[in-house]
């Protein structure tokens, strides 16, 4: 098993660490707008983020429109979901997955960091997505990977995943999500999918969230609680389309939210 796993960590390379990403979003807030932080804080305390964060089910939610993101390399959207990476856990075990997108747009700008302020140029899209998710789940958990399906064929597998395949990404995946323990909640985090929303990320992106979101509405062998979050300072047609139908409250009107949606406890859809 630890074999395999060192292997596969060989294999999909060197991704930029959830943390570093947290704190690039941290040193930098003070570049966002003052009605950005003020939705951010009122997006912490809306109803249905509450409803999102306190369900013990599988449950999804959409948070976009960031009318003040225009020209920034971050956005209010992503400070909200760096908050919630960074909220007190629960007594529930938690697992925490995330990818932001707008700091991953353009292989030739890394974000910068005070641990680590020349960082090498690293992958965006769909298929570095998909990589650092499987990396920060086998950080948090070990798996006997003698059960996965494609054992038989691992030299195989290791290749397509060396050359990015999307698909045999996205199957080891559900893989490894099928197996994480029933007891643990999964929050699966998809920040500011609006860059990807044009050009050459856009297929795959859309590929991504949905397929994220049918591991949430699984009946396919998924034991734990998933949760999945997605914003979007830029609103993508396509993605809203995926929230619709039988989560009526599975979204929010970021460029809506106001002071009084917080300090009075009211929802701002």
């Amino acid at each position: 098993m630890e074999t395999f796993q060192a292997q596969l960590f060989a294999t999909l390379g060197t991704h930029p660490t959830l943390i570093d990403d947290i704190l690039h979003i941290i040193a930098h807030q003070g570049d966002l707008t003052s009605s950005s932080h003020t939705r951010a804080e009122a997006a912490i305390s809306h109803r249905q983020y509450l409803h999102w964060c306190a369900t013990s089910n599988s449950s999804e939610l959409l948070i976009q429109n960031d009318p003040d993101s225009t020209h920034y390399t971050i956005s209010g959207v992503s400070l909200f979901s760096a908050r919630f990476l960074t909220s007190p856990e629960d007594d529930r075990t938690h697992i925490r997955l995330a990818w932001f997108c707008s700091l991953h747009d353009n292989p030739s700008r890394p974000p910068t960091t005070t641990n680590n302020p020349n960082p090498p140029p690293h992958p965006g899209g769909a298929h570095a997505m998909l990589s650092a998710f499987i990396i920060q789940l086998l950080r948090q958990l070990e798996f006997e990977f003698i059960s996965w399906p494609g054992i038989g064929a691992w030299e195989i597998q290791l290749q397509a995943l060396a050359r990015g395949e999307l698909g045999t990404l996205a199957t080891l995946f559900e893989w490894l999500v099928c197996n994480v323990p029933s007891e643990t909640v999964l929050s699966i985090v998809i920040d500011d999918v609006g860059r990807y929303g044009t050009g050459q990320y856009l297929a795959d992106m859309l590929a991504v969230v949905r397929m994220v979101l049918a591991l949430r509405r699984s009946t396919r062998g998924v034991r734990c609680v998933v949760k999945v979050l997605v914003t979007c300072s830029e609103g993508v047609d396509e993605v809203r389309e995926m929230f619709r139908g039988e989560e009526e409250q599975a979204v929010v009107e970021f460029g809506e939210l106001r002071v009084r949606d917080w300090r009075g406890g009211r929802g701002g859809n």
